[in-house]
């Protein structure tokens, strides 16, 4: 349904039955090349090359994300088992705070990361901008909110 959604931003409703027809979710859509459009059945070149722009944005913005960050899930998921099997190994409740620390740090970035891509793509689907010039302007963003809530945070002290 998002992806069917997001085809319509493009303003080529007609062809959001296409993507729901071929089953295309998230995963599918990242894994999308230009060859598989003709075959959902979106038949005009000056259609298919609109989807592809915003289909390519979108995945290089991924992409991006992921070489930046790696697996976000995963680093997590590896830092709770590291957490385990220290306490496992009785070690002193000072390093296990250390370390809970440590993981609610990786959350907050985590987090930061996820509302990094989240803003990113809405830039290139509302804006229609480049992948790297929505990434730059996300990131702006996102400082702008963190230091408004920041001086409130002062004000309220």
């Amino acid at each position: 349904k998002d992806v069917a959604d997001f085809v319509s931003t493009t303003g080529l409703k007609q062809y959001a039955g296409a993507f729901e027809g071929n089953n295309i979710d998230g995963k599918r859509f990242m894994k999308l090349n230009s060859n598989q459009l003709p075959q959902m059945g979106i038949q005009q070149f000056d259609h298919m090359k609109r989807i592809w722009k915003k289909i390519k944005a979108i995945q290089e913005i991924c992409k991006k994300y992921e070489h930046e960050m790696g697996d976000p899930e995963a680093q997590l998921n590896l830092h709770a088992a590291r957490i385990q099997s220290l306490a496992r190994g009785k070690i002193s409740r000072q390093r296990v705070e250390e370390i809970k620390k440590e993981r609610k740090e990786k959350e907050r970035a985590v987090l930061h990361d996820q509302q990094l891509k989240e803003e990113a793509l809405n830039l290139v689907v509302n804006e229609g901008l480049a992948a790297d010039e929505a990434m730059e302007e996300a990131a702006l963003k996102i400082q702008q909110r963190a230091r408004g809530m920041q001086d409130r945070r002062r004000v309220q002290e």
